[in-house]
């Protein structure tokens, strides 16, 4: 990874790559949440990086973006806890469109 404090984290993340993006704190953060935290809020959550750091310690997680791709990205990887897409799923997202006109 880009980052080598990230090693100790078992996740995949896609980095963001715009400005603001907190995925390159995640093992600060980390480092500095209490002990006793059982629930954990992302209020301006951007690429939802640090509610999945969250997520994935187990957290209670509420998070929420004013964008809408943003919010959409933190139903997907937040709130669903059952729907896993398969290797069909991703050979189908994956597949070349045979309608893509190239330009």
């Amino acid at each position: 990874m880009l980052f080598e404090e990230y090693t100790n984290f078992n996740y995949q993340f896609p980095e963001p790559q715009y400005l603001g993006a907190k995925h390159t704190h995640l093992a600060w953060i980390k480092k500095y949440i209490p002990s006793d935290v059982t629930t954990a809020i992302d209020a301006f959550a951007g690429s939802q990086s640090v509610a999945f750091l969250f997520k994935q310690m187990g957290y209670k997680t509420i998070t929420n973006d004013f964008l809408n791709f943003n919010n959409q990205i933190g139903l997907a990887l937040i709130e669903n806890n059952a729907i896993n897409l398969t290797n069909a799923d991703l050979k189908l997202l994956f597949q070349p469109s045979e309608n893509k006109k190239d330009f």
